[in-house]
């Protein structure tokens, strides 16, 4: 499950930091330079990111729910790559499916990355308000039964979730106990953390 299996890759990415920011810094910090670069769209006229200016939104009831398949399969994923600005982990192929909210069409996961900070300064891509969130997840798909899907609008479709930084180990309760099925050994400090991990109440009832 990518939900469940998000707080491991977010141990990893401590791990991984000090190599993948160095690298992540001089890439976004040339960005400016990329629409001169050969067969470069960039500075085109629907560039992405996006500060979401939440005054400014409107709602419209016809996209409907998301469709998301195959997100509680135990062997979602096939590798995690450091790319030097990122933290790649690839899906399996037709593992992961996602429709409905507005899309037009089923859609195929490839992988899904982070954007994350240098501890004093929040990483997310996007922006909400001008707020800049500490990480950022993308779930990145694309469209099936397209041979070219860099030509088409709607080619790809990319899931993003932001990710809030807590202090979970400010407060936990601690005491010396057991395993909790036999032979219920008496070996265990265990550590209960305050604040709970938030999940779609959807998603749990379909575990």
């Amino acid at each position: 499950v990518i939900v469940a299996l998000l707080p491991l890759h977010i141990v990893m990415l401590l791990f991984l930091q000090d190599s993948c920011l160095s690298s992540a810094s001089q890439f976004y910090s040339s960005h400016t330079k990329w629409k001169n670069l050969t067969n470069s769209f960039c500075g085109g006229s629907k560039m992405s990111p996006i500060d979401i200016v939440t005054k400014n939104v409107t709602t419209d009831p016809n996209l409907g729910n998301f469709n998301l398949n195959g997100f509680n399969s135990k062997d979602v994923f096939t590798s995690i790559m450091n790319n030097g600005h990122t933290v790649v982990c690839t899906l399996k192929g037709n593992e992961v499916k996602v429709s409905g909210g507005g899309l037009s069409g089923t859609y195929t996961g490839l992988q899904f990355h982070f954007h994350w900070g240098d501890g004093n300064h929040p990483g997310s891509e996007h922006t909400v308000d001008e707020h800049r969130y500490p990480m950022e997840m993308h779930i990145v798909t694309q469209k099936d039964h397209l041979t070219a899907p860099r030509e088409h609008p709607d080619g790809y479709a990319v899931l993003g979730f932001f990710i809030n930084a807590t202090k979970l180990v400010s407060k936990f309760y601690q005491y010396m106990g057991s395993l909790t099925t036999p032979a219920c050994n008496e070996a265990v400090v265990w550590t209960i953390f305050h604040e709970p991990i938030h999940a779609n109440s959807e998603l749990v009832s379909s575990l």
